[in-house]
């Protein structure tokens, strides 16, 4: 036969193998390699530790074994490179940070040179400063002799020594996945397709809403003005799917990098959002085919409250909630994250008009179910008429709790138990039967109305129902906010009654101070009185 490297990943002090001369059984993975023939042999065997390998026959039991006694393969013996990239893929972290040597070929699937691709397997590249950038160009076939390695928030790589170019090669065939299979981790580093719905861009890179989750595309080369032109467009995106994970190896995102513009296909053109269909707001909680696309929806209502650059509306069928079309920005976190979204407080919509309660508003964004009502965002608002203002509905915590009210405004009594400042807010604390919860304010004016604790007041503002998860068991709402536009909506009804159970015990304090003080004083005269009459 021919001889076999066993790696011992943990090798404590005192116990150093010995097995020199004896017939072992070992227990371990097998690692795979090409010999010069291109044929796949076991190239070494990986266990955790000595326990791994146990004895059969000792070499001493053989007639004349100590004076031929087989010998061990020398520590030094080297393993041939690894030439494909799904055995680099498959080694385990443990293995990778030992450096083995790679000698692969694949074809350059990042427009930086990130990513190369063999057949169905691809890897992330880290060229060292001896690279020439221009020999990882993309589209071209390499060759790449380095060490595999394996990067915290990236998993396994390849650090490249030389990378030699074989001339142009060709992509290979997009594998067409959906939101699951990205997010499973098991296309990390491969040409991959997707189709999904531009749901915002900062003009270099897109958040695709997709079946099932939301991902980035970035957009390596291409001008930002034509990649805003796909906000609310379906495309179908081609490119390199990266796994952001952390440094536990779990995953956290996922992201595409597509070289260009001519990497993604528009399958539906975006529309004039006000030239849309107007909905009713409660036609946007029915639910939704399985693999249809959330583009864009147009809704009119009269205002009911604005907040900063949140809008309440309402129709016939219920209220809603728009937050308004925002700069989207993107920053790169700490840990294993590639990039992420967030949003800045700048629109780069219209600028800001003035609006009042009462306003006849159309407003087009993309629908999402936060709770119980409808949300849009990325909104883009349109007034189109003066209106009456809504009737507030009559409602008492029994009805706020089923969550129908959501978003809408109502009216209802309770008694304020106190009132202090929250940052921009004013917050009252409210108790309606044995129910406390908070209507909020925005300290505009700095003339506050003295509302005594205690009084029962009557407050009008756009309900916020806070859901609990399976309420399909059964139960009711968690709690609930009211959002009050200014003091107008704050009634005062009832002062509080002056005899109250604080200044009840107060007299009862002083009656008891009294009494004790005439008994005191009582016991002194009785004294004074016995001494005289002695």
């Amino acid at each position: 036969g021919r001889r076999l490297s066993v790696h011992v990943m943990h090798v404590e002090g005192a116990k150093q193998p010995q097995f020199a001369g004896d017939r072992v059984r070992v227990r371990g993975i097998c690692e795979g390699v090409l010999n010069s023939k291109g044929e796949r042999v076991a190239g070494a065997l990986w266990v955790p530790t000595v326990d791994a390998i146990t004895p059969v026959v000792l070499a001493n039991s053989f007639t004349n074994s100590s004076q031929n006694p087989v010998q061990p393969m020398a520590a030094g013996d080297e393993v041939p490179p690894l030439s494909h990239i799904k055995e680099i893929s498959h080694l385990s972290p443990e293995q990778l940070v030992r450096w083995p040597k790679v000698k692969v070929r694949g074809v350059v699937t990042e427009l930086f040179g990130g990513c190369i691709q063999e057949e169905g397997s691809g890897i992330e590249v880290w060229a060292g400063p001896q690279v020439p950038r221009d020999e990882l160009k993309f589209g071209t076939c390499v060759e790449i002799e380095g060490r595999g390695d394996w990067a915290n928030g990236h998993g396994p790589i390849i650090r490249a020594d030389t990378v030699r170019s074989l001339g142009k090669g060709m992509l290979p065939r997009a594998e067409h996945c959906s939101w699951s299979e990205l997010a499973s981790g098991r296309m990390v580093d491969q040409w991959v397709e997707i189709d999904g719905v531009v749901r915002s861009t900062d003009g270099s890179h897109l958040l695709l809403s997709c079946e099932g989750g939301q991902l980035m595309a970035t957009i390596r080369s291409e001008p930002a003005p034509l990649v805003k032109r796909l906000l609310d467009a379906t495309v179908l995106v081609r490119g390199v799917s990266v796994a952001a994970t952390d440094t536990r190896g779990r995953m956290q995102g996922i992201q595409l990098l597509v070289p260009s513009l001519n990497y993604v296909e528009m399958t539906q053109a975006p529309v004039d959002p006000f030239s849309l269909p107007t909905r009713r707001i409660g036609s946007l909680l029915q639910v939704r085919g399985p693999k249809e696309f959330t583009h864009r929806v147009k809704v009119e209502g009269v205002l009911t409250l604005c907040d900063d650059r949140t809008y309440f509306l309402q129709d016939a069928t219920g209220g809603a909630m728009a937050i308004a079309q925002e700069d989207v920005m993107l920053k790169s976190p700490g840990g294993g994250w590639n990039w992420v979204f967030w949003q800045s407080t700048r629109s780069n919509g219209a600028p800001e008009m003035e609006l009042h309660a009462g306003d006849q508003l159309q407003v087009a964004g993309f629908p999402e179910l936060r709770g119980y009502s409808p949300v849009l965002t990325e909104a883009l608002i349109r007034k189109v008429a003066r209106s009456a203002l809504v009737v507030p509905a009559k409602a008492t915590v029994e009805d706020i709790g089923g969550g129908a009210l959501d978003s809408t405004l109502v009216s209802l009594e309770a008694v304020l138990l106190r009132q202090q400042n929250l940052g921009p807010n004013i917050v009252l604390e409210l108790q309606s039967g044995s129910t406390v919860f908070h209507a909020l304010l925005r300290a505009r004016d700095k003339a506050q109305p003295a509302i005594a604790p205690g009084s029962r007041v009557g407050v009008t503002g756009v309900c916020q129902v806070e859901s609990l998860p399976y309420a399909e068991l059964g139960k009711r709402a968690a709690s609930f906010k009211l959002l009050v536009g200014s003091w107008s909506n704050v009634t005062v009804l009832d002062r509080p009654p002056w005899w109250t159970l604080k200044r009840a015990l107060a007299v009862a304090a002083i009656l008891v101070v009294v009494l004790a003080m005439a008994d005191a004083w009582i016991g002194i005269l009785r004294r004074e009185v016995r001494e005289r009459t002695k």
